[in-house]
């Protein structure tokens, strides 16, 4: 079952996706598993509304790099995972990287797996960064080393600042690069940062997991979304809607309404 992680950058955020669980995800067999993405900040802290979420929730932890704009150091991002591992059973933390840098982006791997200490190395994921597809192929043949000491997942960063033909072409060919790479008969798994629903269409059945912020940003301006409903037409699920008492509760059927569009695209055939 393929991971989606939904980005949260506020309190507010979280609590939507504490209701989002309790009204819609608890009660119906999804097509997905959904989680949370998360950023620290550069004390190491997460929102305390955090631990209100159940432990079985995937927690991705980003390094910050594109709030920030520069990574937060790996002891910042370590002294999260202590944090998390307390409460959490499935952490996953980025590792430092540069947008469509492979050079920087291995630099920063290498320099961050001496500090990681042993225990904790199961948590982080590497970074495949690039300008070509050849950039990508190369730097995972770098970091592909530091994913078996790691997690076994590799991400594939960057993809923000391509055009949408060239994403569908880096994530078909890396990951089929990546899925062909069997060590040991040790499989890789694949994530996809920064996907929108346009290449998902595209390339659902090359990857495990992906995340998107889509749904933040438009539920932070208030509009958006509401084009889907339009589009889903849910009648049935519409009825725990219709005494909204809270702009929390409007947030929580928003996301619904995107997961919803994201099982009903990895459902079709390509």
């Amino acid at each position: 079952m393929k991971i989606f992680y939904t980005t949260c950058i506020s309190s507010q955020h979280l609590q939507a996706f504490q209701t989002f669980l309790d009204i819609y995800y608890n009660h119906v067999k999804w097509k997905v598993k959904v989680g949370i993405l998360v950023v620290p900040d550069r004390n190491g802290e997460v929102p305390q509304e955090l631990f209100e979420i159940p432990q079985h929730v995937p927690v991705m932890v980003d390094n910050g790099a594109y709030l920030y704009d520069s990574p937060l150091p790996v002891q910042t991002l370590v002294k999260a995972v202590e944090k998390l591992e307390k409460h959490f059973e499935n952490i996953l933390t980025v590792l430092p990287d540069v947008v469509e840098d492979q050079v920087e982006t291995y630099r920063l791997h290498l320099q961050a797996l001496k500090k990681i200490p042993f225990e904790y190395r199961k948590h982080f994921i590497s970074v495949i960064q690039g300008k070509t597809v050849n950039d990508y192929i190369q730097c995972f043949e770098k970091v592909k080393h530091i994913a078996l000491k790691t997690s076994k997942v590799v991400a594939v960063g960057g993809l923000k600042v391509k055009r949408y033909r060239d994403r569908i072409t880096i994530i078909e060919q890396v990951c089929r690069v990546v899925k062909s790479y069997r060590p040991h008969n040790i499989q890789l798994k694949v994530h996809i940062f920064g996907m929108d629903l346009k290449t998902l269409r595209k390339t659902h059945q090359h990857f495990d997991s992906c995340d998107s912020a889509n749904w933040t940003h438009n539920s932070t301006t208030g509009y958006g979304l509401t084009v889907i409903t339009r589009q889903l037409t849910i009648r049935k699920i519409n009825i725990y809607m219709r005494e909204i008492r809270d702009w929390t509760e409007v947030l929580a059927h928003e996301l619904f309404q995107y997961v919803f569009l994201i099982c009903r695209i990895i459902s079709q055939k390509t």
